[in-house]
């Protein structure tokens, strides 16, 4: 219950109705509002009765607009009176775009993140998609088609779809069963496909009266396949005017073929053999026992234990056993080796989903893996919802990172998405962290999760060594300054010996609070009631929360004394002493 709203329930999905009675659909409508996050019923024309499905989108009539909507559902019967049920008005999909899983996790994530359904259903679609296209039927082989079909399409290989062809839908239905034709978008937008023009052999019967015409076709007689117009042109030299010309006098056909967008074509990495240690070939032999199940691994690896292997030679077991796989990667992970060490391993069977992506090259990631083109998906956050319908294997590396949690609607973590798609699937969810999040290390030590620690370098290297110094002690002998003496030695070392060093502090400005010696008082923001930051480059004090931020004080605003102190450092005070010591 939402805000005093009960949900429908969502019921068993039976695909399509048949029947002389009216069947009637749920539909979620594209409105963001509490007092319609529900489904509604309406009723299905009789000529949509062979051809509506659960997860395609519709038009309907709502108050008097014309919305948009999810079929979540199709049923007999209604709980209102029929003969007010108002009907569909048109179909947007020849088939579904969510499927009967999706439609299930969006219920779910509705209830749990108190948000709205129709958020949930367009998070896990390409934004491509949510802007105005077109669908064309293309023919794969006229042979196939019924003399209805044959009619319709009147010897061209594509014609644009609409609902109008009532009598039609049912022979279209069974041909896109058949794959004697397939559905393509023709989408506006930036989203559009990237396509390249083909030229094909239409009628040789029809004379040729140019030399350079007829040898033309001749070779395309001989290879026997179409060719792209700009590699007849470039590479073979025939002319634009001969090839509109044969094409004007139908002997030649011109269309245009999709071409998908590369993603991540670099192909510096080569693959080698890695031989695992004993804890990998642990880690690895207990998960792969668990292939066929639903459970949850944390594997607890040191920098460098070779985590990585682990998980493509996961994936390649569940590649081997007609599995997909999806590898979450925190966004800055995202790096083009880690993508192309991927690739290197599974070549084609990759699709690549971050934000770093056109909305084109999204759209036709998106459409490998829904084609099942696509094997394995590596990605960001978004990427869990990858349209796969045989998922074997789920991996978030870097389990612990913030940026598995969307902030903005609809609101989400990746994990627990993660954790209902693997135990939808019957699948292992392996979570993977040198710095596990609390939450997942208390789960793992409680036996929730399956532990499996890597403690080990996989290079058999030393881990690096790191020195924690007291700053008490420090202070105890006199050095004031925020670097230690052991720290100031190490860098004169580094840069005599012409080398780099990097200095990190999580804390911005250049001082972290300002405080009174007199009463103790520190500066707050009035917003937050956090210590404002001293910033030294525009002597302002600023609040990181809210932004708020006024003129520094050389008095106290409590007791009126000057005696100011800036305590803690920052990266400007990290900057300007290092400037001064070096």
């Amino acid at each position: 219950m939402i805000d005093g709203i009960t949900l429908n329930t969502i019921p068993s999905f039976d695909g399509i109705f048949l029947g002389e009675k009216s069947m009637i659909c749920e539909v979620i409508v594209d409105i963001k509002n509490n007092q319609v996050n529900r489904s509604f019923d309406y009723l299905i024309p009789k000529h949509f009765d062979d051809f509506l499905e659960v997860g395609q989108r519709v038009k309907v009539p709502f108050g008097k607009r014309s919305l948009l909507g999810f079929v979540i559902n199709i049923k007999e019967e209604s709980n209102y009176d029929k003969s007010k049920l108002k009907s569909i008005s048109d179909i947007l999909d020849i088939t579904p775009l969510i499927s009967k899983e999706f439609i299930e996790l969006a219920n779910f994530m509705t209830k749990y993140y108190f948000t709205f359904y129709i958020n949930c259903l367009e998070v896990m679609i390409p934004s491509a998609l949510k802007v105005r296209y077109k669908k064309n039927i293309k023919v794969l082989n006229f042979d196939l088609l019924s003399d209805e079909l044959k009619i319709l399409f009147n010897n061209k290989k594509e014609i644009p779809f609409n609902t109008k062809m009532e009598a039609s839908l049912k022979e279209i239905k069974k041909a896109l069963i058949q794959k004697s034709i397939v559905v393509e978008d023709v989408i506006s937008d930036k989203g559009n496909k990237k396509t390249i023009s083909m030229i094909s052999l239409n009628d040789l019967s029809i004379p040729i009266k140019s030399k350079k015409g007829q040898e033309l076709v001749d070779y395309l007689e001989e290879i026997g396949e179409d060719v792209p117009k700009l590699e007849l042109q470039k590479d073979m030299g025939y002319s634009s005017s001969v090839i509109n010309t044969l094409i004007n006098n139908n002997v030649l056909t011109l269309y245009d073929k999709e071409v998908y967008r590369k993603v991540g074509i670099n192909k510096t990495y080569v693959d080698k053999a890695v031989t695992l240690n004993e804890e990998q070939k642990t880690t690895f032999s207990e998960i792969n026992n668990n292939l066929n199940i639903y459970k949850e691994f944390l594997i607890h690896g040191i920098t460098g234990s070779g985590k990585t292997e682990i998980y493509l030679r996961l994936i390649e077991e569940a590649l081997n056993k007609g599995k997909e796989s999806i590898m979450l990667v925190p966004e800055i992970s995202l790096t083009p080796q880690m993508v192309e060490r991927v690739k290197a391993r599974f070549n084609e069977n990759v699709a690549i989903l971050h934000s770093g992506l056109s909305i084109g090259e999204k759209y036709d990631e998106w459409r490998r893996i829904n084609r099942g083109e696509a094997k394995i998906v590596v990605g960001a956050r978004s990427a869990i919802f990858a349209p796969f319908k045989k998922l074997g294997l789920i991996i978030i590396d870097e389990e612990h990172e913030s940026s598995y949690i969307q902030e903005t609607n609809p609101k989400y973590d990746a994990y627990t998405i993660a954790a209902k798609r693997a135990k939808y699937h019957n699948c292992p969810l392996v979570l993977g962290s040198a710095t596990p999040n609390v939450t997942t290390y208390y789960k793992a030590l409680n036996g929730h999760i399956k532990l499996l620690e890597l403690t080990k370098r996989a290079n058999q290297k030393d881990m690096p060594k790191t020195n924690i110094i007291d700053m008490r002690e420090e202070l105890k002998k006199g050095n004031k300054s925020i670097f230690s003496k052991d720290l100031e030695k190490s860098l004169s070392k580094t840069l005599q010996n012409k080398q780099q060093a990097i200095l990190f502090l999580n804390r911005r400005g250049y001082s972290s609070f300002v405080m009174c010696r007199e009463c103790g008082h520190t500066i707050k923001c009035p917003h937050c009631d956090v210590s404002l930051t001293y910033h030294q480059s525009n002597n302002k004090l600023k609040c990181h929360y809210c932004n708020y931020q006024t003129d520094n004080v050389s008095s106290c605003p409590n007791c009126q004394s000057s005696y100011i102190r800036f305590v803690g450092g920052g990266t400007q005070r990290i900057e300007d002493e290092t400037q001064k010591l070096f």
